[in-house]
């Protein structure tokens, strides 16, 4: 029985894994997306209205980033834990940190 939840676990989360491998966007996209953001509320050009607009996309584009990064927190803490507890093979772990590795 105890043989059988690292096995269950290690399988559930590399289904998942593979589940991220079709995802179309990246935390890499979300960091850019919230740079051109700024380059847009600075744009000296925007009418008042125009700043107005774009200060509003700002603020839920902002929310929206909250909850995305709060999700990526969750699964790297978890992530982290399994990899302790020993639930994770390197190949995995390297899975995981990919996209860190990729933009460092």
């Amino acid at each position: 029985m105890i043989n059988e939840t690292p096995t269950r676990v290690s399988s559930c989360y590399k289904n998942n894994m593979e589940d991220k491998l079709f995802m179309k966007n990246k935390l890499t996209d979300l960091n850019n997306y919230l740079f051109e953001q700024i380059e847009r509320i600075n744009d000296d050009s925007l009418s008042s209205q125009e700043l107005e607009t774009q200060l509003k996309k700002a603020e839920a584009i902002t929310n929206i980033s909250e909850t995305i990064i709060k999700n990526q927190e969750i699964q790297l803490k978890a992530a982290i834990k399994l990899a302790d507890c020993g639930y994770l093979k390197s190949d995995q772990t390297k899975f995981l940190l990919s996209e860190v590795i990729k933009n460092d």
